[in-house]
């Protein structure tokens, strides 16, 4: 019954249409993203040339003292980002990263002291002082483990190989809000997929009147065949585009370590693998959404705008600065669920509850809730057919 269910999804004509659709725009996106390490490298050297120039600013206010701290560490910081410089037009790109690390040093050290190394410190627009000094402390550790590689490319050096594309991708860079958009056009795959391969009872009522099984079992097996497809065509989408980013960037290492916000350390490809089964976590709900919607109404326009409404409402309440009451318990407050798990939530005063651990429970209990509701009303629809067979006979 399984198999047979499977070739029946698969053979939807809308299906193959529009797999094809998504892995040729995955491919043209990985494709994109390739690295040109002259034009990168110009755009550092011209980024440090222009914030040091801000530090040099602030150096020519101060008083002549040569023993003055602040002084000190200004003119480390112009020292620091020479290195970089030096280091990037000679391409040596072991020299660049450990000029990268002392950077990162010198400005952990201005915040610890509260000073200000460049005029133009936008990071404070967007981050706490908390958020900034765990971000820098994360980069510095993905450096760290750079340098513990015999030798050091200049895609590597530059951050820019596949496995760092796939941590930028998902947001765990910089946890800014454009990162939840990524996810959801992954999610909206699932939503989209579930209407172009559903097996509606409706409309295969004699395919399925063939099948010896309760409507329990039968939903069971239509729930765990549309999973598998979908999640099989997830998981090739997401390798066309590490592969393709691979191509021409490399792959980079997957056993460097990742800073998580509590402090706690995580291999990269742990960390990747935890994306990948909140994805398939997220796809199982979609799932057993569209599978409900698909058993109330026959409207799948209807169907798609609640899948959709179920991904943006998370972000859209946090852009009209709607609080959800006990957020943690609503599975729409894990959309953007990078933060979960790199426990980014630590870091502010609201939400701390929402630990990757407790997000897996609230979206298992959905999953369980929305494959019961539907199950509830199929058995009714299906006593109400029953009862309108024996009246008109």
């Amino acid at each position: 019954m399984f198999h047979t269910q499977c070739q029946l999804l698969v053979r939807e004509p809308k299906f193959y249409k529009k797999v094809w659709i998504l892995l040729a725009l995955a491919l043209c996106y990985g494709l994109l993203q390739r690295s040109d390490v002259a034009r990168d490298t110009q755009r550092i050297i011209q980024n440090r040339v222009m914030v040091t120039q801000g530090t040099k600013q602030i150096l020519e206010t101060l008083p002549p003292n040569p023993n003055d701290p602040l002084a000190e560490l200004l003119r480390a910081a112009i020292d620091k980002r020479q290195a970089v410089i030096s280091g990037l037009q000679q391409e040596d790109y072991r020299q660049t990263v450990q000029a990268f690390v002392q950077e990162i040093d010198n400005e952990l050290t201005a915040i610890d002291k509260r000073i200000p190394l460049t005029n133009m410190n936008w990071n404070n627009h967007f981050y706490t002082e908390k958020q900034h000094r765990y971000l820098l402390r994360q980069r510095k550790q993905l450096l760290e483990s750079v340098l513990m590689q015999s030798q050091i490319s200049a895609q590597e050096a530059l951050g820019v190989t596949a496995t760092q594309s796939l941590l930028d991708l998902f947001g765990y860079l910089l946890f800014q809000e454009g990162a939840v958009y990524t996810l959801g056009l992954l999610l909206l795959l699932t939503v989209a997929l579930s209407n172009a391969v559903g097996l509606s009872d409706r409309q295969h009522w004699t395919v399925v009147q063939s099948w010896p099984l309760s409507r329990w079992r039968l939903l069971g097996v239509h729930f765990a065949a549309m999973y598998v497809v979908l999640s099989g065509v997830l998981v090739v989408t997401l390798a066309t585009i590490w592969g393709a980013i691979a191509l021409w960037n490399g792959i980079g290492s997957w056993h460097s370590s990742y800073l998580l916000a509590d402090g706690r350390l995580i291999p990269i490809w742990q960390l990747l693998l935890c994306t990948l089964g909140y994805l398939l976590l997220w796809q199982a709900v979609l799932l057993s959404l569209c599978l409900l919607c698909n058993e109330l109404w026959r409207n799948s326009m209807l169907t798609t705008l609640l899948g959709v409404a179920m991904i943006v409402a998370e972000p859209l309440f946090r852009t009209l600065h709607i609080s959800l009451p006990n957020a943690h318990w609503w599975p729409i407050s894990y959309v953007n669920f990078p933060r979960a798990i790199a426990a980014y939530h630590s870091l502010t005063a609201t939400n701390q509850k929402m630990t990757a651990d407790h997000g897996v429970l609230v979206l298992c209990v959905t999953i369980v809730g929305l494959l019961g509701a539907t199950g509830v009303v199929s058995m009714l629809r299906t006593r109400a057919r029953s009862k309108r067979v024996l009246v008109s006979r």
